[in-house]
């Protein structure tokens, strides 16, 4: 496997994981985190948000301090998936280290393989987001239930009502993002680039960015989501969801970086 660059003194990647109640998952996924920084040599600074879990994220955290470049933040009471990711870009942005770093977020449940993050960095050279894709020709879910469904309607509704060009997930966590963007986003949006209740925030997250660059670059990458690898309880709320995405669906306009 042929490695990108990845000079230290040019890029730093920066991993934003948000936890609530992910004891289990964290774990495995921080033990591979430590393999992937290892086979490829990166700059990684891991970003863990704890979000008011009730379980011993906490003191997963703290027995890979010693092994990992982990900043730890830590939130007393559950604050949102907004909250989370509007804390962990700020946090980045103070401590980015050159104009081409990346910005990667993902699920700390386990239920994504960490090294498609290796395909994300190759495919941020030629666009501005990466999205890993359970749409995308050799991705897909395997014991997602209910959750299947959920997704599926929502794509449906974002790709044709509001269809961002070349994106089809809309809903995932697991993006790389340039630094660049993420500085542009913030700015332009007072400190709160994601905006709204729920995990369709995510989705508004990409909507707002023709708003900041029209231009914006969009690509994605196959994702197998392994929801039967969830040790916890989903915390996900089904009528909040369908809603925020029925907002969006219905109540966007269509720039030009739309199709």
């Amino acid at each position: 496997m042929t490695n990108i660059d990845n000079d230290p003194a040019r890029r730093c990647i920066h991993v934003i994981f948000p936890c609530y109640n992910e004891e289990e998952g964290l774990e495995q996924l921080l033990h591979r985190f430590q393999r992937i920084i290892r086979l490829q040599h990166w700059d990684c600074r891991l970003v863990i948000i704890n979000d008011g879990s009730r379980d011993h994220t906490r003191f997963v955290v703290q027995s890979f301090l010693d092994e990992l470049p982990i900043h730890y933040i830590h939130f007393e009471k559950n604050r949102g998936v907004a909250e989370v990711f509007n804390t962990g870009f700020a946090h980045v942005l103070e401590t980015a280290t050159g104009p081409d770093d990346v910005v990667v977020t993902i699920d700390s449940d386990n239920t994504m393989n960490p090294y498609l993050i290796i395909d994300l960095i190759e495919r941020i050279e030629d666009a501005d987001v990466v999205i890993a894709s359970r749409f995308r020709s050799g991705g897909g879910m395997i014991g997602a239930g209910y959750r299947a469904w959920l997704s599926h309607l929502a794509s449906w509704l974002m790709r044709s009502r509001v269809g961002l060009i070349h994106v089809t997930d809309y809903s995932i966590f697991f993006r790389a993002y340039r630094i660049d963007l993420i500085r542009d986003l913030y700015r332009h949006f007072q400190g709160r680039p994601v905006a709204g209740k729920g995990f369709s925030c995510m989705a508004n997250l990409l909507l707002r960015i023709p708003a900041v660059r029209p231009d914006a670059r969009f690509a994605e990458v196959p994702l197998l989501l392994r929801y039967d690898q969830k040790k916890s309880p989903s915390s996900i709320r089904i009528f909040q969801t369908i809603m925020g995405y029925l907002n969006l669906a219905f109540g966007q306009p269509k720039p030009s970086s739309f199709r």
